[in-house]
């Protein structure tokens, strides 16, 4: 391969000389809720996920940390706030969702022995520590957002805003989230299904791929097809290109990965190997996603094309070629279509039940 500096570069994997061994075969989960469950989504929710204290942070005058990301801003007393903070919120929203009664209900329990599992842990000291430490985190840090939109309803300004509060017995874990925090998540956003291997990762060691999967099931969630009916301007059914959910341009998707160094950086610094510290590991971590012999993977084919839709030259690539080129997921891992339906269904029918209570209580 030739790279910039023209040093050898490490081949990608999946590339089909590297192949000397027939493609195992797809390893599969027999119970679907073990691959995926039901997450919020929505601007302020997706760009929280990204905040990390290695990036544009200050500390206030509380010698407290100030964190910020695209229009959010984070203010936490503890040491640290990042991608590990987001996964622990990410899982408590899940297990929040899961319960039939959320939108009446601001606490979700677990177990230690359920956050084990669902994470592959073995040792419970450990767990705890982490379970412990993240949730302090976040009991720490207030969220403020600041929209460009005034009519979404998915994408509402909010000023600083505490979000949870959480108790630790015996190996029971007890989360109560805030009136604010609660109201975002069951009246402002939007169901969004996510795969479990995001818990399965090390959101240290595994940052990129874990970055990557957040973007991908964003991408898929904000642009799933609508037929949103005949217009007034036309008799036609406006029809949502039924693969813009699946494509990514990786300059968009470089956007989400907060674990990367941007090009600009990477230039200014002294280690200028864009190829090394920038493509390969998008290469990688994309892999990784699709590891056939992972059953909780989240993809089952996908390709790298460039801007004319032909497939990458990966042994002539520079980072211009890179950025404007595209991830195209062929075929995910069992996403829940149908799934999402059900829980895009039930969420309008929270959201109508509430609306007409307000309207009630206004006559």
């Amino acid at each position: 391969m030739t790279k910039e500096s023209n040093d050898t570069q490490e081949r990608p994997s999946f590339l089909p000389n590297n192949r000397e061994v027939a493609t195992p075969r797809l390893a599969e989960l027999a119970d679907d809720r073990e691959l995926y469950g039901m997450i919020s989504q929505n601007t302020a929710l997706n760009s929280a996920f990204k905040l990390n204290d290695k990036r544009n942070t200050k500390k206030n005058y509380n010698h407290e940390l100030v964190v910020k990301v695209d229009a959010v801003t984070a203010i936490t007393k503890a040491a640290h706030l990042g991608l590990p903070e987001q996964v622990m919120l990410t899982y408590a929203i899940e297990k929040f969702n899961q319960e039939s009664n959320h939108d009446n209900n601001k606490q979700v329990t677990f177990t230690l022995k359920d956050y084990m599992k669902d994470r592959g842990l073995k040792d419970p000291k450990s767990a705890r520590n982490n379970i412990k430490k993240c949730l302090d985190t976040l009991a720490n840090t207030t969220y403020s957002y600041s929209s460009s939109s005034s009519k979404n309803p998915y994408n509402q300004s909010f000023g600083a805003h505490h979000i949870l509060d959480y108790d630790y017995k015996r190996g029971k874990i007890t989360v109560d989230f805030s009136d604010f925090f609660f109201n975002l998540l069951v009246y402002g956003s939007m169901p969004m299904p996510n795969y479990k291997i995001m818990y399965r990762l090390d959101p240290f060691k595994d940052a990129t791929i874990i970055y990557i999967l957040r973007a991908l099931e964003k991408n898929k969630r904000i642009n799933k097809p609508k037929n949103t009916g005949k217009s007034k301007k036309s008799s036609k059914a406006k029809v949502a290109a039924p693969e813009r959910g699946d494509r990514i341009k990786i300059s968009t998707l470089l956007h989400d990965v907060a674990s990367l160094s941007s090009y600009d950086e990477i230039k200014e610094g002294t280690d200028r190997h864009t190829y090394d510290r920038l493509i390969l590991p998008v290469f990688k971590a994309v892999e990784r996603l699709a590891d056939p012999t992972d059953p909780y993977r989240a993809i089952n084919r996908y390709s790298f094309m460039d801007a004319d839709n032909k497939p990458i030259d990966y042994d002539n690539i520079d980072y211009e070629t890179f950025s404007n080129a595209y991830l195209v997921i062929e075929e995910w891992h069992r996403y829940p279509e149908d799934k999402l339906k059900q829980w895009s269904e039930r969420q309008k029918a929270i959201r109508s039940k509430e609306k007409n209570k307000q309207k009630s209580k206004e006559k």
